[in-house]
């Protein structure tokens, strides 16, 4: 019945709105906007962070031997951004709200009765 989807999709919507106030008032959130507008006002550290997320990114979803060389250029990128206090600072605030926004994700599956099935 398309009404009764239409009611339980604006309770998700109703449910999603209250959940991203609830982040949007939190701690992490508010220190990763800082540190994350801080780190945009200085282009070069910018784009060093992104090309290590982009790489990341490309790690966690790769496999064979490319992984490997993906994962020394990780480390040692990883090292020369620890050393920047603002680099480390975006990065770890980033860290900090995935981590919040993958429990949040964590929460709602284990309270669902959902089979992959592989």
């Amino acid at each position: 019945n398309l009404s009764l989807a239409k009611n339980i999709l604006e309770k998700i919507k109703q449910a999603a709105d209250e959940l991203a106030k609830t982040i949007r008032e939190s701690r992490f959130y508010s220190d990763y906007l800082k540190v994350r507008d801080e780190i945009m006002s200085h282009p070069d550290k910018w784009e060093m962070v992104n090309e290590f997320r982009k790489k990341n990114f490309d790690y966690q979803n790769s496999s064979g031997e490319k992984i490997l060389e993906l994962e020394h250029e990780l480390t040692r990128q990883n090292i020369m951004l620890e050393k920047d206090e603002l680099c480390s600072s975006f990065l770890k605030a980033e860290l900090e709200l995935c981590r919040i926004l993958q429990k949040v994700d964590f929460e709602v599956i284990t309270q669902l009765d959902f089979t992959l099935g592989f």
